[in-house]
């Protein structure tokens, strides 16, 4: 049985949008960011092949597959690779700089979650998740908005554009961090 050809040659590992034949934006359509990932395993998949020096690369290749599917997928990871691809430096997590109020702030809900937590107060808990969440959709809603800006502007504004949504990561990466504590404290509870 013949299977039509897919190009799949190598990309660099650094450009997930175009190892997987999507266009670069942070607005990714789930459903067809995984059916090209399921059409691009499928054809380098290394069951297909039977030389044992091909299937070492079909290895190599689906795992930079792999990634980039998991990158795209991951909002956080997403905002990251094009800041990258768009020469943007990204700090590492925990050592942004960030507005003082914007900290403070976190730092009060940081210490209300650690005062919940210690208490019992699961309704607390509950409510400083679920503002979390609210954060989270609210920032990631932000993101997509500066990067659909960003990626068709051109010169100053561009690079404007790109500097808030660095900017919008690192407060979503507090947010996250947040939200990854309370997880953790539920899961402790189970």
């Amino acid at each position: 049985m013949s299977r039509p050809a897919i190009d799949v040659a190598p990309h660099a590992p650094a450009d997930p949008f175009a190892l997987l034949g999507i266009a670069r934006t942070y607005r990714v359509d789930a459903a067809a960011l995984r059916s090209a990932h399921l059409r691009l395993a499928a054809a380098i998949h290394p069951d297909r092949v039977t030389a044992p020096v091909e299937t070492l690369e079909a290895s190599r290749r689906a795992a930079e597959l792999n990634d980039a599917y998991r990158t795209l997928n991951d909002p956080t990871r997403r905002a990251e690779a094009i800041l990258a691809l768009e020469n943007v430096p990204t700090p590492p997590a925990g050592t942004e700089t960030l507005p003082g109020e914007f900290l403070m702030e976190m730092m009060e809900l940081r210490e209300s979650l650690d005062d919940a937590i210690v208490a019992g107060d699961a309704a607390r808990i509950a409510e400083l998740r679920d503002d979390g969440f609210t954060r989270r959709a609210e920032s990631l809603e932000s993101l997509g908005g500066l990067f659909d800006r960003a990626l068709v502007a051109v010169g100053p504004e561009r690079l404007r554009l790109l500097d808030a949504a660095r900017q919008e990561l690192s407060v979503l990466r507090y947010i996250v961090r947040l939200l990854d504590r309370v997880a953790a404290h539920a899961a402790s509870e189970d």
